[in-house]
């Protein structure tokens, strides 16, 4: 994926631009400009950012407009404005699925070597004096709905079109700004607008003009930025797990209201959850371990079956949806273009769609039928601890939302869910802050040979997700396993080894006790994380971390942040990592 910035204005675009390009979050490694100076129209490329301020600073303040981009790379090669036909600037985020075919379409098609020479080799043949036909020509032949802008040498103007990628119009003082992430334009503009799904726009100097898909005249209105320092933030890992609680508690009382849960836009009976025959939940990364621990509950509660696929696997599965289908999708940033394919087929077919990121300005969080936005500071650089926290006590709320309006969860048990959900943050920060037992079993993982972290249920998810922070974070060398794959290692696997065990259900622990005695006996180290009361059941072992009991949907969590919190702990108590998690 790439990315765009433009700028159309009164002043010289000069800094603006780069340092709007240079807060997008994802940046391939050349960089193309381009400006018009009164007639004279230019193009640059360059390998970075500084390159391209650097050119941009030779223009005088004549120079009126200018486009800079991320380019989407094919054949490891890229050329912003091919030479022999300097008519336009094209700038382009997302990728083009029917490439030969429109390269036989075009006539006379100059080398193509990108998305952006592409679409600037359709717009070179089809000239016309009619820029909003040729866009309609453009998007309706290109597959992969790719979003784009361009100018034509001589013209003033910028047209842009949005695709599958998100895109943004911000208002300022001296003109305005075109982006793929409102991040990069935020500290310039007071006011944006949301272009959506195949919708257009014409932008000159002092005026700018929308179009829906039909190329009819709409009205936008714009809403105010909001705070930059939304975007600002970028805590350490260290900031991150304490961080996590006040996540959980923002949750909590977004969605919490006068002690029932308050999520009445969603629009759920007795009788539509009736005519609900599964449920499917999707997402990528820490997005699809959250949806898989929260699966397992989900399906308990609402007395529907329940299932988590990871988002890429569901495109490339052809799985059918119907109906009785509600499928709920996964998010940090809302733009996930694998999830927002089977959004559309789901809807296609006639199954509700729900959203739940943290990015209320988002893809999918447009396109589905319903969106639940938990606000955890979706803004931050690098994908946190917050999204598996965030994700799941969302997720899991909808889950008792869902049984409560089927009539499978009681009044009691709603009440006891909730008053332990609310008593939950100051739980987990008393575990956070809790280091005795944290500190001993610490050497023993640093003197293993290999590390494996597994689990049952909802605990295999919680597994991955900390064996990713333990590797990413505390730079510790470990594999997360199934418990079947683990207990079908040979002896020699488990001499040296250490073994962290995840157990936040008691009814699993009978089921996975005979594998963790049979890795002890071949001489593997296995470190229990679990409650105080399924620890007891096991009371010979001092390896063990424990945490108080609550139920066992929301134990999760508590074992989720305390593998977030070891993996910094870690990195703190290592000398080549302590600057990764420094505070």
């Amino acid at each position: 994926m790439s990315g765009i910035v433009c700028y159309v204005g009164r002043e010289l675009c000069k800094g603006n631009l780069t340092a709007a390009l240079q807060t997008m979050k994802k940046r391939g490694n050349s960089v193309a400009g381009a400006a018009l100076q009164q007639k004279n129209f230019v193009s640059i490329v360059s390998n970075g950012t500084s390159g391209l301020c650097d050119e941009i600073q030779k223009y005088d303040g004549d120079s009126t407009f200018g486009i800079a981009e991320c380019s989407s790379i094919f054949n490891n090669s890229c050329a912003a404005v091919p030479a022999v036909n300097n008519m336009y600037a094209v700038a382009v985020d997302g990728e083009i699925e029917n490439f030969e075919a429109i390269e036989r379409w075009c006539k006379n098609p100059f080398p193509v070597n990108s998305s952006e020479d592409l679409l600037l080799a359709m717009l070179c043949v089809n000239s016309s004096d009619n820029k909003l036909a040729l866009i309609k020509k453009i998007f309706t032949a290109v597959k992969g709905e790719p979003t784009f802008a361009f100018a034509q040498n001589g013209d003033d103007v910028l047209y842009c079109h949005r695709g599958d990628s998100p895109l943004f119009v911000g208002f300022c003082d001296d003109g305005y700004y075109v982006a793929s992430e409102l991040n990069a334009i935020v500290p310039y503009c007071k006011k944006y607008v949301f272009l959506k799904y195949h919708e257009s726009a014409r932008i000159a100097r002092n005026r700018i003009v929308f179009y829906d898909s039909r190329m009819k005249k709409i009205k936008k209105q714009a809403k105010p930025c909001p705070d930059y320092a939304l975007f600002e933030n970028s805590y350490t890992p260290s900031e991150e797990v304490y961080y996590c609680p006040l996540v959980l508690r923002e949750i909590y009382s977004r969605i919490v209201k006068k002690g029932e849960i308050a999520l009445d836009e969603l629009n759920f009976t007795k009788r539509s959850t009736e005519k609900i025959k599964r449920i499917v939940i999707t997402g990528n990364a820490s997005a699809y371990n959250a949806s898989r621990a929260a699966a397992y509950y989900i399906e308990s509660l609402c007395d529907i079956p329940c299932t988590a696929v990871e988002s890429t696997q569901l495109r490339c599965s052809g799985a059918v949806f119907d109906k009785g289908t509600l499928l709920l999708v996964a998010s940090h940033t809302g733009e996930d273009n694998d999830a927002a394919f089977c959004i559309r087929r789901a809807k296609k077919f006639g199954a509700k769609t729900i959203a739940v990121t943290n990015s209320a300005i988002s893809y999918v969080a447009e396109i589905c039928d319903y969106a639940v936005n938990p606000g955890a500071d979706f803004n931050s650089e690098r994908v946190s601890f917050r999204e598996f926290v965030s994700l799941y006590m969302t997720l899991c709320l909808i889950g008792l939302y869902i049984g409560k309006k089927a009539g499978v969860v009681s009044d009691v048990y709603m009440s006891l869910s909730l008053k332990l959900a609310e008593q939950l943050p100051s739980k987990i920060l008393s575990l956070i802050r809790d280091e005795k037992m944290m500190k001993s079993i610490i050497p023993q993982i640093m003197q293993s040979k290999r590390v494996f972290v597994t689990g049952l249920g909802a605990d295999a998810a919680i597994a991955d997700e900390c064996a990713f922070w333990l590797e990413d974070v505390g730079g510790v060398s470990c594999s997360a396993l199934s418990s079947s794959n683990l207990a079908a290692l040979n002896r020699e696997s488990f001499v040296g080894s250490a073994i962290l065990c995840f157990v936040t259900d008691a009814l699993l622990m009978p089921k996975i006790l005979p594998m963790l005695k049979r890795a002890e006996f071949y001489g593997a180290k296995v470190m229990l994380i679990a409650t105080d009361a399924i620890y007891e059941e096991r009371s010979n072992d001092s390896n063990a971390v424990t945490f108080g009991d609550s139920m066992p949907m929301l134990n999760v969590l508590n074992a989720a942040v305390w593998g977030d919190k070891l993996s910094v702990f870690i990195a703190q108590n290592s000398a080549k990592n302590d600057k990764k998690a420094a505070v």
